[in-house]
This record gives structure tokens, sequence and C-alpha cells, in this order.
């Protein structure tokens, strides 16, 4: 995006979007835990991790230790 639209695009754009779908960016150690913990239970049952899987999974988990 930077690249094709470097001429009109905001020096700080932020665009926000799920951890699970740029899991690279990370940085907090135990966001980088949950998300492994998410992938594997996605690869064991042979899901592709992708938005809706990632809106419903934090909600789920939130039911479950409540």
């Amino acid at each position: 995006m930077r690249q094709q639209w470097s001429s009109f695009l905001p020096d700080n754009l932020f665009i926000s979007a799920q951890a699970s779908l740029a899991p690279q960016q990370v940085t907090d150690r135990d966001v980088k835990t949950a998300l492994a913990a998410y992938f594997d239970v996605l690869t064991r049952n042979q899901v592709q991790p992708d938005v809706i899987t990632g809106a419903g999974w934090d909600p789920a988990l939130l039911v479950a230790a409540a």
C-alpha cells in the first residue's frame, strides 16, 4: 500500500486488524502465547484461521472462563 499510494496516504495511517491476521507483528509475549494456543487448536481441528474464527475466539474464551 505504501508503495502504490504513497503520494496521497498520510504518514500516520493506522489500520486496525485482529492479531491473528498478522501474528508476525505482535510483540507482546502474552498475546503471542494466546495466539499460539489459538493456532494450535485450529491446526488440530484442521481449520484455517480467518476473520470469522478470530472474531469468535476471544468472546468464546471469556464465556468459558466465566
